[in-house]
């Protein structure tokens, strides 16, 4: 009986972990022109609108005091850090960097992976409803 009980929670188990998988994004830096703050596109990999930036539930624009507070933000929602890495540029004689960092978080459909989040082409797709 201990062996058919040990069985069936095995088996419940494994069934479990593998309806689970492993989904990343990528969150790109953007500076605000109004200060300090930062904006912060998304990019989950899919098909996707010109504009991916983080909105409120009024559409707007989401700030944040700098990636650490997105990355708080997107922490919240069931994401994790992976990896940070810059990319550099120079574009009209003025050299500009951009920060990407990769985030992560185990789904169990693919309908998961935006749960919580806002985007500004998402928003305008939704008639402002998500």
């Amino acid at each position: 009986m201990r062996k058919l009980l040990l069985l069936c929670a095995v088996l419940l188990v494994c069934g479990w972990a593998e309806a689970r998988h492993k989904v990343y994004c990528r969150l790109v830096e953007g500076s605000s022109p109004f200060g300090r703050k930062v904006s912060v596109s998304i990019d989950f990999g899919q098909k996707q609108g010109w504009n991916n930036s983080l909105v409120d539930e009024q559409g707007k624009t989401l700030r944040f005091n700098s990636m650490i507070d997105a990355m708080n933000y997107m922490s919240e929602l069931g994401w994790e850090f992976e990896q940070a890495y810059v990319v550099t540029g120079n574009r009209d004689s003025t050299v500009y960097s951009v920060t990407h960092w990769i985030l992560s978080k185990y789904v169990e459909q693919q309908s998961e992976i935006e749960d919580g989040i806002r985007t500004r082409d998402g928003f305008r797709n939704s008639g402002g409803r998500r």
